[in-house]
């Protein structure tokens, strides 16, 4: 493993670029190439079935050129997680795995260094090369073949289920005889779920879980992220991968996050049906917790004690606590048409405070028609921020809506919400189809500031949009989001809105679970950049 010097940030979608066939730009400071032949140098992984390899090595100043990875490349993007996270795929050779950098977990080469120097029976990915860069992780690990345990789970037979569960059962006991006096802020998101706000604190984290009853005295080594998608089955191979989240927690801890957590389902994609298309959905997501509940059970007479009563008691608790919830200041962002302000009115419903329409004020001010556009926009952002510090200081919800497609408008609407001790949140309404939006624009009664369609600027702004190309205008806030790395939401908003903002709340209200075992899950997912529109049946209690 190598370590750099820090470089500019990249944002995690824009980190690996495409230089040309055969060679990428990542990040900013190395290049990984492609060569065809015998070896002529540094060889950072063969690829065993033609005879190629990989080299990567510092990038020389200055840069070369590089843009976009083609859909139809050796190099494709194979998974992202908003801003946080992406994974990008070199043909059936290697991924490089990109996450912000978080100074409060162990980084996943470290664990996988240690994890490589011990007898483990079952596998685990190995480090080819990893850095840091511009608040990234870059780490580059060989391609493993087989099948995520999430898409093989629905057609294995009995013994093949059996197979996974006692290997990962097994995999669990056999790390947990490393231990330490020190718990890990590794599984913070969920260990401290029922409380009132999300805590990365290692002194808080532990009195949460010896309120619940966790033995606190020694702390054992885990995973913390044992859902199917992290394991790989290959025949009688068990690969387990993705060791972001592993660190030292109570020993009650392992056991109970199976018992608790519905992020360890089995999920599976299925073609929408009749009925389904017919309220405009593009496709089912089906949830099975069979895998998770048949862990808990192994880890049980394995000997694993749990404190899931316990969890649920704290969390329902919490749910029945007549207290006044953290004061929000969520910031609406989305192309025009794509429906942030009709979201913005249905989470005022659900949450109160106060819905600040950059609109309506820009539009109020071009009533004077000797005031040029561009200067009213600057005004209308002065106008926008002063009436939210003041919704804020009088101690209500803000939700901001207005267009978000720089990044001072972010820090600006951060920065308000610390000075005014609100819990920011980015919202985003993602609507990928230009002609769609064109119709509602067409469709709606404008305001003085509006369109009145993709290609038809505010009749205010006609002189100072003259030649503007519409369509790419829309396509770059599409493509290119300007996106807070924390607390950001995404929802597709083509059509069910409701249930968009059903999601939404999900994220953003305190102590909100996912169903315990045996409650039935219904969701049904989007085509657009894989954001699933969540619906669920959810207990009475919440709300």
């Amino acid at each position: 493993m190598a370590a750099s010097k820090m470089a500019p940030a990249v944002h995690v979608r824009d980190s690996v670029k495409q230089i040309d066939a055969t060679s990428w730009l990542v990040g900013s400071t190395h290049i990984l190439r492609l060569v065809q032949g015998p070896r002529e140098g540094g060889c950072l992984w063969e690829n065993a079935q033609d005879g190629s390899y990989y080299t990567l090595s510092a990038a020389a100043a200055p840069r070369p050129d590089a843009g976009p990875l083609p859909p139809d490349g050796h190099a494709r993007q194979v998974h992202e997680a908003g801003e946080s996270s992406a994974v990008f795929g070199f043909g059936d050779s290697l991924i490089i795995k990109i996450r912000n950098a978080c100074d409060n977990t162990r980084r996943e080469p470290e664990t996988l260094a240690f994890l490589a120097k011990q007898s483990l029976s079952f596998d685990i990915p190995v480090v080819l090369f990893y850095t840091e860069e511009g608040g990234k992780t870059y780490l580059v690990e060989p391609y493993i073949p087989g099948k995520p345990l999430n898409e093989a789970w629905w057609d294995m037979t009995e013994e093949e289920k059996e197979h996974v569960v006692t290997g990962v059962s097994e995999a669990c006991a056999e790390i947990k005889v490393f231990q330490s006096n020190s718990m890990t802020a590794s599984d913070c998101n969920w260990i401290n779920s029922f409380s009132n706000s999300r805590e990365d604190r290692v002194e808080v984290l532990q009195r949460q879980c010896e309120e619940l009853g966790m033995n606190c005295s020694v702390f054992v080594f885990s995973h913390n992220d044992l859902g199917p998608t992290n394991i790989i089955v290959n025949g009688g191979r068990v690969v387990i991968i993705d060791w972001g989240m592993a660190g030292y927690a109570p020993l009650a801890w392992v056991r109970t996050k199976f018992a608790i957590c519905g992020a360890l389902n089995a999920e599976r994609i299925s073609p929408a049906n009749e009925e389904d298309l017919k309220q405009g959905l593009k496709r089912r997501v089906e949830n099975n917790w069979e895998y998770r509940e048949r862990v808990e059970r192994r880890l049980g007479e394995m000997g694993f004690p749990e404190v899931t009563a316990a969890y649920r008691e704290a969390c329902n608790a919490r749910l029945e606590e007549p207290k006044k919830p953290q004061r929000l200041f969520i910031q609406m962002s989305g192309a025009p048409g794509s429906g942030k302000s009709t979201m913005a009115k249905l989470l005022q419903q659900s949450i109160g405070g106060v819905v600040i329409d950059h609109d309506v004020i820009r539009s109020s001010l071009l009533q004077d028609n000797d005031l040029p556009f561009e200067e009213v926009a600057k005004k209308a952002y002065s106008l926008q921020w002063a009436s939210a510090s003041e919704v804020a200081q009088q101690g209500l919800n803000v939700i901001m809506d207005s267009t978000c497609n720089f990044q001072e408008v972010l820090d600006q609407g951060s920065a308000l919400a610390k000075q005014h001790g609100l819990a920011y949140w980015y919202v985003e309404c993602r609507v990928e189809d230009i002609d769609l939006l064109d119709e509602r624009l067409r469709a709606r009664t404008p305001m003085k500031s509006q369109r009145t369609g993709v290609d038809r600027p505010p009749e205010a702004a006609s002189a100072a949009r003259q030649g503007e190309d519409s369509r790419a205008q829309f396509q770059k806030w599409i493509d290119s989001p300007c996106r807070p790395g924390h607390n950001a939401i995404v929802v597709d908003s083509t059509s069910d809105l409701e249930a968009g903002r059903n999601r939404i709340l999900e994220h953003i209200l305190p102590c909100v679970m996912f169903p315990p075992l045996g409650l039935e899950l219904h969701l049904v997912a989007s085509a657009a950049n894989n954001i699933p529109a969540e619906k669920t049946r959810l207990p009475a209690s919440y709300g």
